[in-house]
């Protein structure tokens, strides 16, 4: 071929992407592992640029054949010339040195570790492995891709690798690498909500013979039985896993499981609302993984004590919790962790009353959830956009997310999170004043709450249901409820909960006939003393101080003030309000007062 000519750099071209197409490599995909552009490569493959022979040496590495090819048109297998001497065995052991630099360089990538990187190495090896029929280092490739993709939160696609990876295995007889497969796709199905699927492999790999199998497999069974609702089961497969452990003959390894074991138990507690259990057991697991190098469950253990932080009113200590566990996601490129924490501060910031900061993390959270294809951060998203538009009353849009977070928990058989999601409808439903949806909503919570054990459930709903039965004029109800609440937030130390219920239980005393005004002005007392706490945490943290945005905060405070303007003085109620230091409700209390 005349390589002056436009035709002979077309020949050439037609070369290019024979051996590219036959390697299964994109254009996109081999112009990012060679360094130049994909407009570069078209151009080559059109012939109106001329390929200088470095890209050829670069392209023909990637491809597995000899740099002569791009000249003479030969391949390996081409036999028309009948040239299969010392050139063809030249090829071989090219790609087979090839085939082993990148096997030890995925090993690299892997300690520290690189997922990006690791992933890119992988599929360039799977590539080399297929053109020369080395089904072991193609299946092992496979496996490590699929890791890595599950790692950066690429769930779908790690499905894809994982299958084919665990079908090699099986042909090969390697049964302890299908177990490492099948564990490794248990997981990434379970991510993807494909639980009946995930269960299926965790149970295979649960049945093998192998220690290592035998406890991964039992408390990936754990993961499922806790995330269907079923916690004594869950917590038994635990114990069943830990029993295993203790067969063991290394420690490290046995360390490591019973990590993994016990961040298991901690997200059981978790879900009873048992959150001093749970952040005993959490701040344990963030020592062993510190100990034993665990990104993943340093992580997960940040999480995990974050959330406990959230539900008990420490907000100054989720703040930092979740602010310190985000760089760290990013530096170990784990996407879904980071989309979680970005989705948990969303929830806080809500809380916090800072709305509009909480709706763009929220939002990024949930883009990223969904270009992941993660359910669970998606679910997460969702119900933090909910509380960042039900705050400032926009509910027409708090409605929209908090139904579409029910439809993910509902998909994914999540009866813990629908239970999460119908309380905040009933919440707007009772701002609307549509009690047959209150009704409807707290029942089916309360049912929830009953059948898993979830105390926390409970306690919200009756808070809820206290406020609406007050309205209605239902005192009795309203102070039983009150009470149940009051109780359970105690027990559980739930501080947000435990305000907003000694408010319902001073607007119950109101509502007799013949009421005490100590037993009023105490309960007043202690839900803003506890609210004053938070307050004041959040500000010697150096976090601004939006707490009092929430419309029903305000009202415990507009309700204190009227209270001490009827059996006070209107002068100590105007500087109740004024020590509050939130000028609007200076604002609200002179129109109440005026209105009185």
């Amino acid at each position: 071929m005349d390589l002056g000519t436009r035709q002979g750099r077309r020949e050439q071209g037609v070369l290019i992407q024979r051996v590219v197409e036959r390697a299964g490599v994109s254009v996109e995909e081999l112009a990012n592992r060679i360094g130049c552009s994909r407009a570069l490569i078209y151009q080559y493959l059109s012939g109106t640029t001329l390929a200088q022979p470095d890209r050829l040496q670069q392209i023909a590495i990637e491809v597995g054949v000899p740099l002569s090819y791009f000249y003479s048109g030969e391949l390996l297998e081409d036999s028309r010339k009948g040239r299969r001497g010392s050139q063809s065995e030249d090829v071989h052991v090219r790609l087979s040195e090839r085939i082993q630099q990148l096997e030890e360089l995925a090993a690299a990538q892997e300690n520290p570790v690189d997922w990006s990187a690791l992933a890119s190495t992988c599929e360039r090896l799977i590539g080399l492995a297929s053109q020369a029929y080395d089904k072991p280092t193609e299946s092992r490739a496979l496996l490590r891709l699929g890791r890595a993709r599950i790692r950066m939160g690429e769930f779908s696609r790690a499905v894809e690798s994982l299958e084919k990876a665990a079908t090699h295995f099986a042909e090969l007889s390697d049964q302890p690498a299908e177990a490492d497969a099948r564990q490794a796709l248990g997981n990434a199905l379970l991510a993807n909500g494909r639980i009946s699927e995930a269960r299926d492999q965790f149970t295979w790999v649960a049945a093998s013979p192998r220690w290592n199998a035998r406890w991964s497999g039992t408390v990936s069974l754990a993961a499922i039985d806790e995330q269907l609702g079923d916690y004594k089961a869950a917590m038994a497969r635990c114990d069943e896993a830990a029993s295993i452990l203790e067969e063991g003959k290394d420690v490290h390894d046995m360390a490591h499981g019973m990590l993994y074991v016990n961040a298991n138990r901690v997200n059981i507690y978790l879900a009873c609302g048992d959150f001093q259990s749970a952040t005993g057991l959490a701040q344990k697991c963030l020592a062993d993984a510190e100990a034993l190098g665990s990104g993943d469950q340093h992580l997960e253990a940040r999480l995990n004590l974050a959330f406990c932080a959230l539900y008990q009113g420490k907000w100054a200590l989720c703040h930092r919790t979740l602010h310190n566990a985000l760089p760290i996601a990013r530096f170990l490129g784990d996407k879904g962790r980071q989309a979680m924490i970005l989705a948990t501060l969303a929830m806080l910031l809500a809380e916090i009353g800072d709305y509009d900061s909480s709706a763009a993390h929220a939002k990024d959270a949930l883009a990223s959830a969904l270009a992941l294809g993660d359910h669970r951060a998606e679910l997460f998203a969702q119900m933090a956009l909910t509380d960042s538009y039900i705050g400032p009353a926009r509910d027409s849009e708090a409605r929209y997310h908090a139904n579409q977070a029910l439809a993910v928990a509902t998909a994914l058989r999540l009866s813990l999170f629908q239970a999460e999601c119908r309380l905040r409808l009933a919440r707007l439903s009772l701002r609307s004043q549509d009690f047959a949806e209150v009704r409807e909503h707290l029942a089916k919570s309360l049912e929830i709450a009953d059948r898993l054990g979830a105390r926390h459930i409970r306690a919200q709903a009756n808070a809820l249901l206290a406020a609406w039965k007050l309205v209605t004029g239902e005192v009795q109800e309203a102070e039983a409820a009150a009470s149940a609440a009051l109780q359970l937030s105690k027990e559980l130390g739930i501080v947000p909960l435990e305000w907003e219920a000694q408010a319902q239980m001073a607007r119950v005393e109101q509502t007799r006939e013949s009421w005490e005004p100590a037993s009023v002005g105490d309960c007043f007392d202690r839900s803003i003393g506890l609210l004053e706490s938070v307050r004041t945490d959040i500000r010697e943290a150096g976090i601004p101080d939006t707490i009092l945005e929430n419309g029903e905060r305000q009202q415990i405070y507009l309700d204190n003030a009227s209270f001490l303007a009827e059996f006070t003085s209107r002068e100590e109620a105007l500087a109740f309000i004024q020590q509050a230091a939130w000028p609007p409700l200076v604002a609200k209390l002179q129109a109440l007062i005026s209105g009185g």
